[in-house]
């Protein structure tokens, strides 16, 4: 029973989603086993190749992807399904040395992240001799990556690094931090520390994932970039919608690759 969640709530993302999988909310029985109204009134289902697929639209914030998955898919979903399996969308900032450009999609191939909640499930994983969960799943990236060959499209793979809080700068205003210190990572930091690509949840994303011994696979699309010049760039409308249409199908597609029939 496949879990696709994403922290994105955008009406790109709705529409695609809902053309792609033909949203329908959850019935009353499973929303019922959901705690937070937040999440219990964002989960919907589908069927794909005779199996139930569940979506969850999170909202922002690794940490709050990060308990939908813990507390709620965990204890509600996973045990009604013998064979569980995590897909997350998102969509990241491409540093000025990449090969990415606005409108690519790629496989989170590493996601790491700093910040206090991923490591502490890190953590939690070493003292429960598991090993911190920061790339995809084999199973999951070989079905995803047939999938994107029979489809045509281009499919990339990048390291990701992620961040919501920012660092304490002297004398940079609190509005300005975050975006100063993406600046210097889309800039040098990222080239520094072989990072192609920043963003906020995909680490928490397969962080989890590894703590409920979960297959998963991060799929995102590059929304932006700074060049080594500094000038920023953007996916236009139209190349956005198409980008957020195919990172949906991808999904789609692997699912019916792995239930075997195609």
């Amino acid at each position: 029973m496949p879990f696709l969640v994403t922290p994105k709530t955008s009406k790109k993302m709705r529409e695609a989603l809902d053309e792609v999988f033909g949203l329908r909310p959850a019935p009353d029985a499973i929303r019922k086993k959901i705690w937070h109204a937040n999440f219990r009134e964002n989960l919907f289902l589908s069927e794909v190749a005779g199996q139930t697929v569940f979506i969850m639209l999170t909202g922002y914030g690794n940490a709050t992807l990060g308990l939908a998955i813990l507390q709620e898919y965990n204890r509600n979903l996973k045990p009604l399904d013998p064979q569980p399996e995590l897909y997350y969308l998102g969509s990241c900032f491409a540093t000025a040395q990449s090969s990415l450009w606005p409108g690519d999609l790629v496989i989170a191939r590493y996601a790491y992240s700093d910040e206090t909640f991923e490591q502490s499930i890190y953590e939690t994983c070493r003292q429960n001799g598991l090993l911190p969960c920061l790339h995809p799943s084999k199973d999951l990236f070989i079905a995803v990556k047939q999938a994107a060959n029979r489809l045509g499209i281009d499919l990339f793979e990048a390291n990701i690094y992620c961040r919501m809080t920012p660092p304490v700068e002297k004398g940079i205003m609190p509005d300005k931090l975050l975006s100063s210190w993406w600046d210097k990572f889309a800039l040098y930091w990222g080239k520094e520390h072989k990072y192609d690509a920043g963003e906020y949840e995909c680490a928490a994303f397969y962080a989890v994932s590894g703590l409920i011994q979960c297959p998963a696979i991060a799929l995102l699309n590059v929304k932006d970039k700074k060049d080594e010049k500094g000038k920023y760039h953007l996916a236009s409308p139209d190349k956005d919608t198409i980008a957020h249409h195919q990172l949906v199908q991808l999904v789609y597609e692997a699912i019916k690759i792995r239930a075997g029939i195609l």
